[in-house]
């Protein structure tokens, strides 16, 4: 019973973890593309 709501927080956590994971990747790729174009 104790333990059901820390994997609730834990999948939530991991969750938003990886969605700002990805956009971290997102705008880095954007980063390097304008770079790219520049040179």
């Amino acid at each position: 019973m104790i333990r059901m709501p820390r994997v609730k927080k834990l999948k939530f956590y991991s969750k938003s973890f990886l969605k700002s994971l990805f956009q971290n990747v997102g705008t880095i790729a954007a980063i390097r593309k304008d770079s790219n174009k520049i040179e």
